[in-house]
């Protein structure tokens, strides 16, 4: 593992990520930006990072050079990835371990980051019988009201409402994933985004 100075995990439900960085910045982005929905936790040293998923978010625009020359000479495809063009290289043997984020903006570096931290954590609620639904939420003590429907059809709106108008708690926008609990309910985890109405 690279040398680091700024490690946080992020944990819901059973999953867990760790993002190490020698930018706070990228760090401090995914405690932003998971914070309100999910556990996120600061490590104070290399020995709390443990053996779990990690993901490492670099900012070293010759390392990025590098590795960019290194996938052009080799056989790699095209493919547009959040409006951004990706070149990616096919391995012939699956590896395990850490994943490494690299670029040359740590703008670029930590939501990037980010973005794998989400989709690696909804893998794992998925492994462990968690569904996703579109959906937006609300809830009152121990009760959720998930508003469905299609793509601005009003879901994020109703759960606003319920939440401004009845001093429901907003759970999620857009997203949510639900599993049947042991005692006959539903359980619900919020998906982390930005609310957007309309």
């Amino acid at each position: 593992m690279t040398t680091t100075t700024h490690a946080v995990r992020v944990e819901v439900a059973g999953a867990t990520m760790t993002v190490v960085s020698d930018h706070d910045f990228v760090t401090g982005w995914c405690r932003r930006y998971f914070a309100p929905w999910w556990n996120v936790n600061a490590l104070a040293s290399q020995e709390d990072i443990g053996s779990g998923p990690v993901i490492i978010g670099t900012v070293d625009a010759g390392e990025y050079d590098f590795i960019a020359r290194c996938v052009k000479r080799a056989p790699h495809t095209s493919t547009s990835h959040a409006g951004e063009k990706m070149l990616l290289t096919r391995p012939l043997q699956t590896y395990q371990g850490e994943a490494d984020v690299t670029g040359s903006r740590q703008e670029d570096v930590a939501m990037a980051t980010a973005r794998l931290v989400r989709d690696s954590v909804r893998g794992q609620l998925l492994r462990h019988n968690w569904w996703l639904m579109h959906a937006s939420a609300a809830a009152h003590g121990d009760r959720v009201i998930l508003a469905l429907g299609k793509k601005g059809a009003g879901k994020t709106s109703v759960a606003l409402a319920l939440a401004a108008g009845y001093g429901l708690d907003f759970v999620a926008d857009d997203r949510v994933f639900v599993r049947p609990s042991s005692s006959g309910g539903v359980e619900v985890l919020s998906w982390p985004s930005a609310v957007a109405v309309g």
